[in-house]
């Protein structure tokens, strides 16, 4: 797979024919005394778009993830209410499962949460979240409280995880209209980490950005979502939900890293026994 800044002959040449179109569309009269080097510019045109629209995104980022048995990530999880403006920040590690040959049935995920910070103030925090393909079990050691309940994929598991870690293609154009959004404008900090190492002059992250096709249960048009991924590897880098003055939620994930798969142990989604558990099961 390539790295990034290794781009590689594929993408050598999709920036040079961007930068074909651009030019002419900048430059009209040079590109209409040279039809011949540019060749002609409604095929470039409509090239261009195919390569950038957000189904050719979706179905490569499909590809890279399609032979990935796993995820492993530094998470920060913020968490604003729109209405107070209280912001609440959480950070812990992600592993995530996939069937390496695209099963959407077996991808599973952990959470481990180790820290938070509140107005300001750290505290450390000992709670997981695993969510085994079905069911969704949340451990707060700290408070020996439990909760279980059925969570299922799609934009079900967006309300607990709102970025999609492995891409299904054909899943996602079910459940969302997606666009691809142009970023380049977009200032600096709104715009997730970059990979350790990467090269300044890689091409940026691919945004998209969901639109969930069903209306809320409140007949109100459901909140957008907002994922970025890194175009070199397919690695999720950030997904983003809510609106602007309401209640809003990004993960970011730091330093992501494909990896092999974890032992199934690590998914178990039995509640912990013993005394002093005070344990709610919803299912």
């Amino acid at each position: 797979m390539a790295r990034r800044g290794d781009p590689g002959p594929e993408a050598v040449s999709r920036r040079a024919l961007a930068w074909a179109v651009l030019a002419a569309a900048v430059l009209p009269n040079a590109a209409a005394a040279s039809p011949a080097a540019d060749g002609p510019p409604a095929a470039a045109e409509a090239a261009a778009d195919a390569e950038a629209s957000a189904a050719g995104w979706l179905h490569r980022l499909e590809a890279a993830a399609r032979g990935r048995g796993g995820l492993d990530a530094r998470l920060r999880y913020t968490t604003v209410q729109g209405l107070l403006g209280d912001a609440q920040v959480r950070f812990g590690r992600l592993r995530q499962a996939s069937d390496p040959a695209g099963g959407v049935a077996v991808d599973r995920f952990r959470i481990d949460l180790d820290g938070e910070a509140v107005d300001g103030t750290l505290r450390e925090l000992d709670r997981s979240l695993i969510w085994d393909g079905q069911r969704l079990l949340d451990v707060d050691r700290g408070l020996r409280r439990v909760r279980l309940r059925e969570v299922g994929g799609g934009e079900d598991l967006t309300r607990t995880l709102p970025i999609p870690l492995r891409v299904d293609a054909a899943e996602l154009q079910r459940l969302y209209r997606v666009e691809l959004v142009d970023d380049a404008d977009a200032p600096a900090e709104s715009l997730p980490p970059a990979l350790p190492g990467a090269d300044p002059a890689a091409d940026p992250p691919v945004h998209l950005r969901l639109f969930p096709r069903e209306a809320r249960e409140d007949g109100r048009p459901a909140d957008p979502l907002d994922v970025w991924f890194d175009p070199a590897t397919g690695l999720p880098l950030r997904g983003a939900t809510g609106r602007d003055g309401g209640d809003t939620q990004a993960v970011d994930l730091l330093r992501p890293a494909a990896v092999d798969g974890f032992e199934p142990g690590l998914f178990d989604t039995t509640p912990p026994a013993g005394p002093g558990w005070s344990v709610a099961d919803d299912r």
